[in-house]
């Protein structure tokens, strides 16, 4: 199962942000918080894992495609512990950037790339936004070295469903690296029942193939990959891209993005 961790972000001030101290594991917020002041967005978190849940308040409130992905690492400055008590440390951030200028995807991109220098500019882990096919922006370390779904694998063209599809994936990858890399969360029928036809006779990024997968399905779903420090295994869960909404009557509903 992926294994997912939240930190707390501290206070942004006139478009910076300000870091504090890395938080306990009982003062993580269960979620960021992203507010709307005067054309800004002010976007608080606090998490091990500070960017990840950043872009999922992003991510939730625009509707876009927007993978997020993570490597290993032996920094003592971002992991605490030894052995199986390995942790990420994360950290907390407030963060203050443009609304989207237009609903068009130059302006999300415009959008996460602020985000993440500021984030950056506050002493977070950098991390780079890759723009793919379909409009699809994935977050992964500026650190080449660290993007697992950089390797290049050799996948044999045959018409498997998106699931089978992404296991074989998986299994390519970690194959090449020498490390699980195993896929968490619940059963998703849209990729257990819809078939694709896609391979490679030679190699290509892993990360290509997996965005073609997952293309195929009639809604838009994006990956969070993570790194497990206290087992050194890779993880990754698949989810559906929705927005948030509120209706005439003020509830909140969230909207499948096709």
């Amino acid at each position: 199962m992926i294994r997912c961790c939240l930190i707390l972000l501290g206070i942004g001030v006139a478009g910076f942000v300000l870091a504090q101290n890395a938080p306990t594991a009982g003062s993580y917020l269960p979620h960021g918080v992203l507010t709307h002041q005067g054309g800004k967005l002010v976007l608080q978190v606090s998490s091990p894992r500070p960017i990840e849940q950043g872009l999922s308040q992003l991510r939730r409130e625009y509707g876009i495609v927007l993978d997020y992905e993570e490597g290993a690492s032996n920094d003592p400055a971002r992991v605490s512990g030894t052995g199986n008590q390995r942790r990420w440390r994360g950290g907390s951030y407030t963060i203050r950037i443009n609304e989207p200028s237009s609903p068009g995807f130059a302006a999300s991109q415009q959008m996460i790339a602020e985000a993440l220098a500021q984030f950056s500019a506050g002493g977070a882990q950098q991390f780079t936004a890759i723009t793919g096919t379909n409009d699809r922006i994935t977050v992964s370390p500026s650190n080449a070295s660290e993007r697992i779904l950089d390797t290049p694998i050799v996948l044999p063209i045959s018409m498997r469903t998106v699931d089978q599809t992404i296991e074989a994936i998986l299994v390519a990858v970690s194959q090449k690296i020498g490390k699980p890399f195993e896929r968490g969360g619940i059963m998703d029928n849209g990729t257990a029942t819809t078939y694709v036809t896609i391979g490679n006779p030679t190699p290509i990024a892993a990360r290509l193939l997996l965005a073609q997968a997952l293309d195929s399905t009639s809604y838009r779903r994006f990956w969070i990959q993570t790194w497990e420090p206290s087992d050194g295994s890779y993880y990754i869960g698949i989810q559906p891209v929705v927005k948030t909404e509120i209706t005439p009557s003020g509830a909140v509903r969230e909207v499948p993005i096709h």
